[in-house]
């Protein structure tokens, strides 16, 4: 079985640790898109380690796009959120994004 984790933020070597005990069970770690035009209802999560974490972690990334609250109509936002998830592939080799609203999608 492979699983899926969510990202917290620690230092790479907490990362580092978790992959060497678990693997090959982890097929990814999944990290929300912070940008402030996508709302998610919940806090904001510290990030202190996540541009190390996308720069040196070896495990496949996946964006979490979860827009429970919208600020404002998907067709706004599109955009701002493609042009993010083209940064995060080219910068750092994210290759999968999960949405929360398949209007995301279109």
């Amino acid at each position: 079985m492979r699983i899926s984790l969510p990202y917290i933020d620690r230092p790479v070597s907490f990362w580092t640790n978790i992959l060497d005990e678990f693997f090959p069970h982890v097929d990814e770690i999944y990290f929300p898109l912070d940008r402030p035009w996508i709302g998610s209802g919940r806090p904001l999560q510290p990030n202190d380690h996540l541009h190390s974490f996308l720069e040196k972690a070896d495990v496949a990334k996946n964006v979490l796009i979860n827009p429970v609250v919208l600020h404002r109509p998907v067709e706004e936002l599109e955009e701002n959120i493609l042009g993010a998830l083209e940064i995060m592939h080219r910068d750092f080799g994210v290759r999968r994004a999960t949405v929360g609203n398949l209007l995301l999608l279109f």
